[in-house]
This record gives structure tokens, C-alpha cells and sequence, in this order.
């Protein structure tokens, strides 16, 4: 829109200048002139009759038939034009005048000449009025007639002439009046015009926006539907890959168990293996143990993506986590007859991460190296930056080419050869590391010169970021000034987070922020006596107590009420690692494959001799298989078979056990029903129970079976119905 110029200061002009726009004037129209000149010829006419003798009527009468000759003229040519008829009222008037100065011989009739004058200044423009009157002064003097009557023309001439005075005097302001609101007329017409412009143009604005909105609308419905497809494929990809590693875990548990018992117990079988056949049995057994590490980076990567991946914290001594993983690739080292080091200061503190995550990063970083490295040596240097370790593996291999190095994080990438060469590994070992260390909020990365060798570095953070260390107010400067606002604040309506505050005595409950960030934010503390402090910095919508069982779950929400009279309490059951297993009544709990070591492991953590063995499967190979691992540890062991969960608890009723090895997945009875219906019964209670299953309980989903929540002051009977019924349609939508 253009600028439009201000009015106002355009009125300073003068007067001349205003006279000569005559578009502007103020002018009246010429019919109700006429009208009311002609009533007052009735008028006087009327007023006269009864007054003067009948000579004097008739002239009278001939003025009057005159004067209405005049109107009927000037009202005729006004009907065909407007300023023509001005002007045949003005020139009519004048002559009419004259006339009747002429006729009627009255004293100070010329007077009126000052009515043409000023319906000249109304009907048609000032200077008409000036014409006027300089017409009629000539006249006055070239007319012997006029001159000789005296002082009257005299007299009607200095009337008309101060009439134009007095109108030229008036006539300024009325005109810059009227000029004014001509031209705010015109300012306002362009305004209207531009804002009718631009209404238009808003109006297609709007109607362009609504259309896009709809088109929006349609786009946003239908990414959700494809987001919600895209989430049930996902679902179903972790559900599939989960389903598949537990059926070939239940295989490879027979081919590892079997191909160990030949190759370590070979006496079993009543005959000595010849060499070759040893070597062949060696190479089935390090391939299926292979194939197993394979299926268990696929579950992994599988819920990494599908943000199942949890993490479970601990202090843990990065010295003594590097002793482990070297000691399992100890065998390749020697074989290959390389060097391996690895160095960590003395004062290095432990990192707050998860064991056996950590763990694995370690593991692919180390058996990468090695198995790239033909001469020369590994490496391990841990130093601490700030509030971060950074461990690092070089080897003194071949190196990376340059154009294998992109995506070297990706799934199935190998930066030498294919998918399948023999060495290479799954191509999952990179990826899933980077995964687990992002996870813990750290980064990977690497460094590489063909020739020289490689090192891959990740850090991982000593401590979790206290995001709530600093207070409030903590962004002003002492310096700022206090400005008053001029206007009413109106603050937007943001989408706040609640802030819970998270009191978990088992130490391992995993990190809610990873995964639920966008439902809540969450503040953990190590104690209940650090309620009361976090609450008192940062007050909270509610406190989460976690115990361990649900017998301590309100012994702890009583201890926390003191701390907390005014927010709302939460009591959550959700196990520390492996406490599920531990609450059941079991002593451990081993993942498909089993091997022989881990067997043992489990065996002494029983606690006390073992004569008697219950062995509960429902595949009967599995059955054969534990049956001969179990009489190489030990030859004397009485063993006794079930196929499922009734057999089992009909046994452990008849006779005593010192120990039984119960499968978790079987028909009926699954392990847990069998666990909790042994610990019913107090015959059978304190028998020790290893549990056994191809699905590993710490990938599993962490549930709690309780939930329970309390106020200070309790809680109203509209409170409960609401609370009810919001915590039943919860329960009822699916995760």
C-alpha cells in the first residue's frame, strides 16, 4: 500500500488560491433559493395590498407578476441546468430589483440589491458575487436615472459593497473548511481503496492459508497414520527377532552342549576322538558359539532401535572391566602371537554406566583389533578429560581405506571385505557399540592410516549431568535495572513437563530420562533422606519411592511422608537386576546356550552339597543333554527328568531335591507359576531352583506389579473415583 500524504498540512494556502478551485466551495442549490423568494414576494405583497391606493396596487401587482415571471424562468432553466439557473436567480433578482425600484418608488428598495449579492456568494462562487457587484456599481454610475435620485444608490452600493466584505470575510474559514474535507474526502477515499485492496488480497491470503491447512491436516493424518504403521512393523520386527533368537538359542544350546561334551569329556561317550575329529568338532564349536554371539547382537540392535534398550547403572572400575575383556580375547592373542597392554592411571574414580554394556564396547572394540592385527600389538590407554573417560583402542593393523570408512557405524558394514568373509565378524559390532555409548551419553569415533593401524575411541561420562545444580535466578547479573512494564504481561501457554522426583533404594533401577524424556522429567536421589533436600530446591508434582518387594513398599512411602506433607506419593515394585529371579525363590537364572562354565558357576552359588537333581524341560533332547553335563561335574549325582510344570511339582511333593533346574517357557506350568506354587507350599520352599530359559530376563520389558499412591490428608471420595478411573483407562491402553 502507498504512503498516503497527511491532509492538514495543506490547508495553509491563500486565499486566492482557494478561490480558485471552485470545485471546493460550499454551495447551495438553487430550488430552495427560488422558494423562498417567492414566499417573500407573497409575503410582501400581501403585507402591501391593504396599505397603498389602487395605483400603487397595480404597480405592485405588476412587480409581483414580474417577480413570479422571474422565479418561473430561473425555476425552468434550473430543471435543464444547475449553474444556469444560479445564475438566471441572480441575474433575474438584480433586474427584478431595479424593477421594482422603478415601479414602486420605496425609500431604501436599492438596499436589497445586497440579497443577489449574497445569493451569488452561495449559488455560484465569490468572485460571481464581486462580478456582481462591480456590474451593478457601473451601472449605478453610468445610469443618469440612478444618479439623480439621491443618496440611495449611494447608500445601496456601500451595502452591497460591505456585504461583499463581510462575505469575503466569512467566506475564508467556511472555504478552508470546506477544502479540508475535501481533502480528507480524497484521503479517505485511497484509504478505503488500499484497505479494499488489501482486504482482497487478505482474503486470498486466508483462503490460501485454510487450503494449506487442510493439505497440512491431510499430511499430518496421514504421517500419523504411517507413523503408526512404521511403529507396529517395528514392534513386529522386535517381536519377530526376539521370537527367532529365543528358538535358535534352544538348538545352539543342544549343538554347544553336545559338541563340549565331546571335545572337553570325551569319556562320556566310552571312546577316545581321533585328532582330526577333535580339531573338526573344535571349529563346529567356535562357529555355533559365533552364530550365538550373532544372534545376541541382533536382539540388541533390534531393541536398541525400538528403544527397549535399558540401562542398568552401577560404580563400576574401569581397570578391572578391561582385565575381563582382555582375558576372554587372551586365546586369539596368544594364538596370533601379538602383544597386548593396556594402562590406567592410579587415580582414575569409577564410572557411573552399565557393566555389561560397557563391557561389550570393550569386547568388540578389543576382538576387532586383534583379529585385524597380524603383527605388532593392541593397546588400551584410559584417560580422564573433565567429567568424561575416554578409552581407547589402537592396533597396529592394516588400517582403513579411506573409502571404506564412511558408515563403518552402520549395521552389517565391514570396513575390509564382505559380509561374509571369514574374520570379518557380523558387521554389528561397531553399530551396536555406538548405540550403547550413546546411550550413556557418550560418543565414538576413530582414527585411522592405512599401514599403520587404527584406534577407536569412546568416551562415557563419570557422573550423570546434574541438570538441576544451579538455582533459580542464576542467569541474572547484579547489574540488570528494574523496568516496569508498560502493558499487561501475558505469558504463553506453555507445555510444561511435571518434574518427579525418584527415590530408588535398589540402586539399579534403570534411567527413565533415555526413554521416557518426553512424558515426565526426572530428578533420582540415592536415599530417602535426600527427599526432603531435592524437594526443598526444586518443589515436584510427585515423589517415586521404588522398593524391592512389595512388603518395604509402604514401610518406605511412611518414612518419606515427613519429607513431603504436601506432594503426592507414588510407590512403584520395580526389581533390581535379576530380582525377579531372586524374589521367585530362584538362586540364578542361566540364558540358552548353557555352557559347562556357567553351569559350575551356577552350581556353587546353590550353597551346599548337591546329591539329588531335578531337571524339568519339556524338550526331551534338552532333557539328555543336562542330564550328561550334569554327571561329568559330578558322576554320582542322583538326576530325575520332568517334562513339565504338574510333573515337576508332583516330584518335588514326593521326594526331597537338593536342587532343580526348571525351564522358564513350557506348556501349562510355565517356570514362574511352578516357582510361585513351590513357594506355597512349605515342604518344598527352601529347595534350591536354577532357572533356565533361551530369553535373557534383563532385555525384558520392566514391569512392576504394583502400583500404589498416597497424599498427606487422604484422599476425597471425588478424588478416588477420578483417580480410579484415570488409572484404569491407563491400565487399559496398551504400552
Amino acid at each position: 500500500m502507498g504512503t498516503l500524504s497527511n491532509p492538514v498540512n495543506r490547508l495553509e494556502t491563500p486565499l486566492i488560491d482557494s478561490l480558485s478551485a471552485p470545485d471546493v466551495d460550499l454551495r447551495i442549490s438553487p430550488g430552495p433559493v427560488i422558494a423562498v423568494l417567492l414566499g417573500m414576494c407573497l409575503l410582501l405583497f400581501f403585507v402591501m395590498d391593504g396599505q397603498v391606493d389602487a395605483d400603487y396596487r397595480l404597480r405592485l401587482l405588476q412587480f409581483t407578476v414580474a417577480f413570479y415571471a422571474m422565479t418561473a424562468l430561473a425555476w425552468i432553466v434550473t430543471t435543464s441546468s444547475s449553474s444556469l439557473g444560479c445564475w438566471a436567480v441572480v441575474v433575474g433578482l438584480t433586474v427584478l430589483i431595479l424593477f421594482g425600484e422603478e415601479r414602486l418608488r420605496l425609500p431604501g428598495f436599492l438596499v436589497l440589491l445586497t440579497i443577489p449579492i449574497a445569493l451569488a456568494a452561495v449559488l455560484i462562487h465569490l468572485r460571481a458575487a464581486v462580478g456582481v457587484g462591480v456590474a451593478l456599481s457601473a451601472a449605478a454610475l453610468a445610469l443618469p436615472r440612478l444618479v439623480e435620485t439621491g443618496t440611495a444608490p449611494v447608500i445601496a452600493l456601500t451595502a452591497v459593497w460591505g456585504v461583499l466584505a463581510v462575505i469575503g470575510a466569512a467566506y475564508r474559514p467556511i472555504h478552508e473548511a470546506a477544502l479540508a474535507n475535501r481533502q480528507h474526502s480524497e484521503y479517505v477515499s485511497a484509504v478505503l481503496s488500499k484497505t479494499r485492496e488489501g482486504r482482497g488480497a487478505l482474503a486470498q491470503a486466508l483462503d490460501d492459508l485454510a487450503h494449506a491447512n487442510r493439505q497440512l491436516a491431510l499430511a499430518n493424518e496421514r504421517t500419523a497414520r504411517l507413523r503408526e504403521v512404521a511403529e507396529e512393523a517395528q514392534k513386529a520386527k522386535t517381536a519377530f527377532v526376539a521370537r527367532v533368537s529365543h528358538e535358535f538359542r534352544t538348538p545352539l544350546n543342544m549343538i554347544i552342549g553336545l559338541v563340549g561334551l565331546m571335545t572337553e569329556s570325551p569319556e562320556v561317550y566310552g571312546l577316545n576322538l581321533p585328532t582330526e575329529l577333535t580339531k573338526d568338532l573344535t571349529i563346529v564349536q567356535r562357529n555355533t558359539e559365533h552364530l550365538t554371539s550373532l544372534v545376541d547382537d541382533v536382539l540388541a540392535l533390534s531393541q536398541a532401535e525400538a528403544d527397549r534398550l535399558t540401562l542398568h547403572r552401577q560404580q563400576v572400575d574401569l581397570g578391572a572391566l578391561i582385565e575381563g575383556a582382555l582375558a576372554v580375547v587372551q586365546p586369539l592373542v596368544e594364538k596370533k602371537r601379538i602383544e597386548i597392554a593396556f594402562a590406567v592411571p592410579p587415580d582414575l574414580p569409577s564410572v557411573y554406566c552399565d557393566r555389561v554394556r560397557v563391557r561389550q564396547v570393550l569386547l568388540n572394540l578389543v576382538s576387532n583389533a586383534v583379529r585385524f592385527t597380524d603383527r605388532g600389538g593392541v593397546r588400551i590407554q584410559v584417560v580422564q578429560r573433565d567429567r568424561y573417560v575416554v578409552i581407547s583402542v589402537s592396533d597396529t593393523g592394516a588400517g582403513i581405506p579411506p573409502e571404506q570408512r564412511e558408515g563403518l557405524f552402520e549395521p552389517f558394514s565391514h570396513g575390509r571385505g564382505g559380509p561374509w568373509r571369514e574374520g570379518a565378524g557380523s558387521g554389528l559390532g561397531l553399530s551396536i557399540s555406538k548405540q550403547f555409548v550413546e546411550l550413556h551419553g557418550g560418543r565414538i569415533w576413530f582414527e585411522s592410516e592405512v599401514g599403520k593401524g587404527s584406534t577407536f575411541s569412546f568416551d562415557l561420562p563419570i557422573e550423570l549431568p546434574d541438570e538441576h545444580a544451579r538455582k533459580p535466578g542464576y542467569q541474572m547479573l547484579p547489574e540488570w535495572s528494574w523496568i516496569e512494564r508498560s502493558s499487561r504481561a501475558r505469558p504463553p501457554d506453555l507445555d510444561r513437563q511435571p518434574l518427579v522426583v525418584v527415590c530408588d533404594e535398589t540402586g539399579e533401577l534403570p534411567q527413565m530420562h533415555a526413554g521416557l524424556s518426553d512424558e515426565a522429567e526426572f530428578v533420582e536421589v540415592s536415599n530417602l533422606n535426600a527427599v526432603a533436600e531435592q524437594l526443598l530446591r526444586f518443589p515436584a508434582h510427585a515423589v517415586v519411592v521404588n522398593s524391592a518387594t512389595p512388603q518395604g513398599m509402604w514401610s518406605a512411602l511412611a518414612k518419606t511422608r515427613a519429607s513431603a506433607p504436601d506432594t503426592p506419593l507414588l510407590g512403584w515394585n520395580v526389581p533390581p537386576r535379576g530380582g525377579r529371579v531372586r524374589q521367585a525363590g530362584a538362586v540364578s537364572y542361566l540364558v540358552k546356550p548353557v555352557t559347562r562354565t556357567a553351569l559350575l558357576d551356577a552350581l556353587g552359588q546353590v550353597g551346599r552339597p548337591v546329591r539329588r537333581v531335578l531337571v524339568v524341560d519339556d524338550d526331551p533332547d534338552v532333557l539328555q543333554l543336562f542330564e550328561r553335563v550334569l554327571l561329568t561335574i559330578e558322576a554320582g549325582l542322583e538326576i530325575t527328568l520332568a517334562s513339565d510344570g504338574i510333573q515337576a511339582l508332583d516330584a518335588l511333593r514326593e521326594e526331597p531335591y537338593d536342587l532343580v533346574m526348571l525351564d522358564v517357557v513350557m506348556p501349562g506350568l510355565d517356570g514362574w507359576q511352578v516357582l510361585n506354587a513351590k513357594q506355597q507350599d512349605a515342604r518344598m520352599r527352601d529347595v534350591p531352583v536354577i532357572l533356565v530359559s533361551a530369553q535373557d530376563p534383563i532385555n525384558q520389558p520392566v514391569t512392576s506389579p504394583v502400583f500404589m499412591a498416597t497424599v498427606d490428608g487422604g484422599l476425597s471420595l471425588r478424588q478416588l473415583v477420578r483417580c480410579s478411573l484415570a488409572v484404569s483407562s491407563q491400565l487399559l491402553r496398551p504400552d
